[in-house]
C-alpha cells in the first residue's frame, strides 16, 4: 500500500472517530465544517494525486475476412469503449462482450436487431443490404474482451473501434 493511501485511511478513521463523538442532533453546518477541515488536512498530507490519463486506442480494419472467432479486443486495464462499428455484407455473425468477468453481450446480429429499440448503447440494423452494428459508451474497471464470431466466412467491409485505456 502506498504511504499516501495509508495516510488517507488514517485520516478517514480519525474523521469517523470525531464524527462518533458528536450527538446526532448536531447542526449539519457544523458537521460540514469539520469535513472541510479534515479535507484540508488530507490535502496537505497527501499533496497532489495523479489521476490516470486516458490513452486512446483505435482498431480500423477494412475488407477484413473472418471465419470463426476473431478476438477484437482483450485488455486488462481500466477503460472505456467509445465506439465499436461493424459493417458486414452478411447478418451471420455474433458478438461476445465481456467486462470485468461479466458477460454483457452475447448475441447474434439478428438478436441484437430485435432489441436495438430498447437499448441506448446498441444499434443493429440493415442499411441497404449491409448489416451495421454500433455499440457505444461501455466502461470497465479492470478487464474487457470482445470476440467477433463469423458463422460463415465473411469479409467485413469495416470493423472500427475507438476506446480509452487509463494508465498512470
Amino acid at each position: 500500500m502506498l504511504k499516501d493511501e495509508e495516510e488517507a485511511k488514517k485520516l478517514f478513521k480519525c474523521f469517523e472517530e470525531i464524527a462518533s463523538i458528536f450527538p446526532r442532533e448536531i447542526d449539519l453546518v457544523e458537521i460540514e465544517e469539520v469535513a472541510r477541515e479534515v479535507g484540508r488536512e488530507l490535502a496537505k498530507r497527501i499533496g497532489r494525486i495523479e489521476l490516470p490519463k486516458p490513452k486512446t486506442e483505435i482498431i480500423d480494419k477494412k475488407n477484413f475476412t473472418v471465419r470463426g472467432n476473431f478476438e477484437l479486443l482483450n485488455v486488462n486495464l481500466r477503460g472505456e469503449l467509445k465506439e465499436l462499428f461493424i459493417k458486414s455484407p452478411s447478418p451471420n455473425f455474433s458478438i461476445l462482450f465481456m467486462r470485468d468477468n461479466s458477460r454483457i453481450i452475447d448475441k447474434k446480429f439478428t438478436e441484437l436487431q430485435e432489441v436495438t429499440q430498447e437499448l441506448e448503447f446498441i444499434a443493429a440494423f440493415d442499411d441497404n443490404g449491409s448489416y451495421v452494428l454500433n455499440i457505444k459508451d461501455i466502461k470497465w474497471i479492470s478487464q474487457c474482451m470482445i470476440l467477433l464470431t463469423a458463422h460463415e466466412q465473411i469479409t467485413f467491409q469495416n470493423i472500427f473501434a475507438r476506446y480509452d485505456l487509463f494508465v498512470l
